[in-house]
This record gives structure tokens, sequence and C-alpha cells, in this order.
């Protein structure tokens, strides 16, 4: 069977193992190709997978990850991992492992273009999944992911790195734990402040789920609302210039926080099916398209979502364990569908020889994430304000302990002059005590004396 599929797909078991370099990275690049194209037809993944092709793809992360070929092979297992089957598979052959120690090796070189479809495969990996999410976890990904957010690398891949923690963290109790434990509290604030500044949905989204994962914990929501966390929320619900929808979510995020009692009844029935507390949103399950901002204010408003994703997004927000990610049309990867799609399409990409002569056309296509001036002006200025919006949590929660300490202080000073004035009146009370008792104290020849000395002054 798995030699009947293997003749649909444009590549083979050998092709992406083979020792030439630019017969690998052609290989990996046709088979992210193919994933893209045919996204949303389930059987289809799963044959690449049923196939054994997703096992080559792997090793290419795992010997090249910081090269043009951990970033195809990243793309296609992005695709691959939309399917929940395929995410046991691939969580089994070691894709996790090997995406997150790809991710920090991507950090170390500081190469977003690396960074970004490395991100957004963990995402799909760790979706409802949590046997992958116990191997990010393992394998220290959370640091990773937090570091990414720490670093301010820009929206889309904050927005992703906060999906894929909340994906982690909603996982199991300890994972949610683990998220806690790394320090991702104040970052986490830092970037609740940036988003609402920007105006941005859905990094607004992705983040008030992750802060709506970690306010189980009791610990964690302390250290939020130290952070200044309510007073994020609370500033962007009155802003006039903010969307509805960045709105609603500063509503619901707040209540969970701190539930005000007259409207826990009423807010209960006006949550959205979409972004219930706890439960990262359908669309949120694969953040959109890296664009400009002159793209982005002329196409506002949403796309049209397919009825697959509307079901997808109906499983998942009921509840199950396993849920399928929903379509990617209109969202991530638009730009690289396009990009596909505008591709003259030959039977077989490995046996074109004209390809092999379109070097400068290479270069292009290995890189189909690099930003243009604009979007990296706008990502310098949205990386400087997280780094101030961080720096202001850290120094909102430095104040919030100052305050802890200093009423513990005060309590401890007025607990000590409680005791001391209670000293001072036992002492008071038992002198009382001992002139009110002297008459009883006394024997009976002390009052025979009294009697007797008192009637020999009187005679005399």
């Amino acid at each position: 069977m798995s030699t009947l599929l293997a003749c649909a797909f444009p590549v083979s078991i050998a092709e992406l193992s083979a020792d030439d370099k630019p017969t690998k990275l052609k290989a990996c690049r046709a088979i992210a190709q193919a994933t893209c194209t045919n996204e949303n037809d389930t059987s289809y993944l799963r044959g690449v997978c049923a196939a054994g092709l997703h096992k080559p793809l792997i090793a290419n992360v795992v010997e090249q990850p910081d090269s043009d070929h951990c970033r195809w092979a990243c793309l296609a297992i992005f695709y691959l991992a939309r399917d929940a089957e395929n995410r046991r598979l691939l969580g089994e052959a070691g894709a996790v492992k090997a995406l997150v120690d790809a991710l920090n090796a991507c950090l170390s070189v500081s190469c977003d273009t690396l960074v970004e479809p490395v991100v957004m495969a963990l995402v799909n990996l760790t979706c409802c999944d949590v046997d992958n999410s116990v191997v990010v976890v393992r394998q220290g990904g959370v640091a990773a992911l937090l570091g990414v957010i720490r670093s301010g690398r820009g929206k889309q891949l904050c927005s992703s790195s906060a999906l894929a923690l909340s994906n982690i963290a909603n996982s199991s109790e300890q994972n949610r734990h683990a998220v806690r434990d790394v320090g991702c509290t104040v970052p986490v604030v830092a970037l609740l402040v940036v988003a609402a500044k920007i105006n941005d949905l859905e990094l607004m989204r992705n983040i008030c789920s992750l802060i709506k994962v970690l306010s189980r914990d009791a610990d964690a929501k302390y250290e939020m609302v130290a952070a200044g966390a309510i007073e994020a929320l609370s500033s962007t619900m009155v802003r006039r210039d903010a969307k509805t929808g960045i709105v609603e979510l500063a509503r619901q995020t707040r209540m969970v926080l701190e539930p005000p009692p007259e409207e826990i009844e009423p807010a209960a029935t006006n949550i959205q099916p979409a972004l219930q507390p706890g439960l990262p949103s359908a669309k949120g399950m694969l953040p959109p398209v890296r664009t400009s901002s002159k793209q982005s204010s002329s196409s506002s408003s949403p796309p049209p979502s397919s009825s697959a994703a509307a079901a997808a997004a109906v499983s998942f927000n009921a509840g199950s364990n396993v849920g399928t990610p929903p379509s990617s049309r209109g969202g991530l990867f638009t730009s690289i569908r396009n990009f596909f799609r505008n591709t003259p399409q030959h039977a077989n990409p490995m046996c074109d020889a004209a390809t092999a002569e379109q070097s400068a056309d290479d270069d292009e296509m290995s890189n189909p994430f690099k930003p243009s001036e604009e979007e990296q002006t706008e990502e310098d200025e949205l990386e400087n304000a997280i780094k101030l919006s961080l720096a202001d949590a850290e120094a909102a929660k430095e104040a919030a302990k100052e305050r802890e300490v200093e009423e513990a202080k005060e309590m401890e000073r007025a607990v000590k002059e409680s005791l001391e004035e209670k000293e001072n009146w036992d002492a008071v009370r038992n002198t009382t005590n001992v002139h009110e008792k002297l008459p009883e104290m006394m024997t009976q020849a002390d009052v025979t004396s009294l009697v007797f000395g008192g009637l020999l002054s009187t005679s005399a």
C-alpha cells in the first residue's frame, strides 16, 4: 500500500535522504508544496506519513537545523500536523525533539526566517496532544518559546509562541505548572499591553487564551495581577479606538482574573463559543500571515471560514480531546500558497532539468519569509515596545513585592505594639488584684491584734 501511495507524491524517500544537498533541498520544497496544496485533504496528508515520508523530513531538521532544508521540512511538518493521527506519528518519530533543538539553534543565530516555521510547526504538534506537549516541556522548549516573546521578534512570532504555550499549558496541570515556573507571567502581561496598544486582534486573542489557562493556578494569577494585567485590561476596555473584538476579549479576561460579583451571571451567557476561557480559538490555531501595514489596513474584515473550519471550531470548543486544526485559508501561509500557485507546475519537479539553472529564483524561493522594509520597521518598533512594556511589568511586580514587604512589616509592628499593651494591662491588673486580696490574706491573729490594739488606744 505504501508503494501505491508513494506514486502519488512528487518525491520519494530516496530523494529526501539524498547526499546531494541541491537534490535534497528540491525534494523538501516539493513535499512542502504538495502538502500546502492538499492541506484540506486529510487522506492525502495521512498518506504522506503512511508512505514514511515524514521520517526523512525529520532527519533534515535534525541534520541541518539552520538551513533552508530545515525551513521547507518544517513547512511540510506544519501541514502534516494538521491531522491528529499524523501528530501522533510525528511525535513518535521524534519530530518534537528535533523542532525544539532546531528552535534553540535558530535563536542562537538570531534568524527569524528559520524561527518562524519551527514555532508554527510546534503550534500544530502541541494542539490537543498531551504527549507532544510533555516532550516540549522535557526538552526545554517552553523556555525557548518564552525567549521568542522576550526578544520581541515581531508580532507573528510572538503570537505563534503565545499560542504554542497556551496549547502546552492547556494539555495538563503538570505542563501548566511547567509553563508558569519558567517565569512567563510578567512577559505575557507585557505582551498583553503591546497587543492592546497596537490594536492587533489575533495577538490579543492568543495572549488572552494563555492568560486564561495560566489563571487556573492561584500563584500565576497573583503574579499576573501584580504585574498590572487588570489595569492593562481595564484601560483597553475604555479605549475608543479599540476594536470590538479586543474590548470583548479584555472584558472576558478581566473577569477571569478578578470577576465582579454583579457581572458573573449575565456574562456567562455572553461568552463567544470561540473564546471560552482556557481554550485557544479555532482561528487562533493557525496564526495569520505576516502582512505589511498597508495590506493589514486594507483587509480589516476577517475572511470567510470554510465549512471544515466551522466544524473544527465546534468540535474544538466542545471540549473534545482530539480536535482538527481549522483550515488556514485566508490566514497563515497565504503568501506561500499564492507563491506556489503562481509557480509553473511540473509533473515531477525532481526530473525538470530547467529548474537546475534558476539559481536566482531558488534564492528567492528559499526565503519566502523575508520581510519588507516597512515590515522590518514595524517589527523593530514592536520589539522596542515589548521591551519597554516588559520593563514596566517587571517594575510593577517589584513594586508589588515591596508593598507586600512593607505591609508585612507594618502588621508585625502592630502585633508587637498590641502585645506590649497587653503586657502593661496585665501588670496593672495583677497589682490591683493583690491590693484587693490583702484583707483575705490576713490571719485571725492579725485581726485580733488589730481589734485589741484599737480598744487599748480608745481607752487610753
